[in-house]
């Protein structure tokens, strides 16, 4: 591998290193740990058709992805105002917005 695409790869890594600080800001702090964004806390069971899980203290929601998951995509974090905030893991991994 050549100089020039290992700096191509490291400044693409890093600027993907930012994009997900800056989407965790919009994180409420209870919600992280340091993986990203704690899964086992959204324990309260929604009605519905898509599996969507809620914590309470918060009222913050994970919702699965319909359909074709994108890029490792597993869960949509939306918070108590209904805006999507974050597309995760399976694990709580912060993707993109």
């Amino acid at each position: 591998m050549s100089e020039n695409a290992i700096i191509h790869d490291d400044y693409f890594y890093n600027l993907k290193a930012v994009k997900t600080h800056n989407i965790a800001k919009n994180v409420n702090k209870s919600l992280l740990n340091d993986k990203g964004v704690s899964i086992g806390k959204f324990i309260q069971k929604l009605k519905g058709k898509n599996p969507t899980w809620r914590y309470p203290k918060i009222k913050w929601t994970i919702s699965k992805n319909k359909g074709q998951s994108y890029g490792g995509s597993y869960w949509k974090l939306i918070n108590n105002k209904g805006k999507r905030i974050a597309s995760l893991t399976k694990e709580g991994k912060i993707l993109r917005e």
